[in-house]
């Protein structure tokens, strides 16, 4: 029964970020192949923030702060809602009509 619980936790810390469940959405990690379609945003954000020599480093219990993910969204929306629609499988319009706290929550898990 522990080497269950072992593996189990293997196997969670292989994953980029946890599944969870916000506002009756579900936000599964993802595949490997979701890495290929968003491997240009990804490229995009992180080049934006190495423009304006924004850190991306997490505090001291391993979360990045709210005001580096603002500036995050003042540089790069637009990638961020790509990211956000395919992760979901959702239209990027659908990810635009989420209210504010909807949208953030959803988008710190990824």
């Amino acid at each position: 029964m522990e080497e269950n619980k072992v593996e189990e936790n293997k196997v969670e810390e292989k994953k980029i970020f946890p599944e969870a469940t916000v506002d009756g959405i579900t936000v599964k990690p993802w595949k490997f192949g979701v890495l290929f379609q968003i491997s240009h945003f990804l490229a995009d954000i992180l080049d934006k923030m190495e423009a304006k020599n924004i850190n991306f480093g997490m505090d001291e219990i391993g979360f990045v702060p709210y005001i580096t993910i603002a500036k995050i969204f003042t540089i790069a929306s637009d990638s961020i809602l790509k990211i956000v629609a395919i992760t979901l499988s959702m239209s990027e319009e659908e990810i635009s009509n989420f209210d504010i706290e909807k949208g953030m929550e959803i988008t710190t898990i990824i």
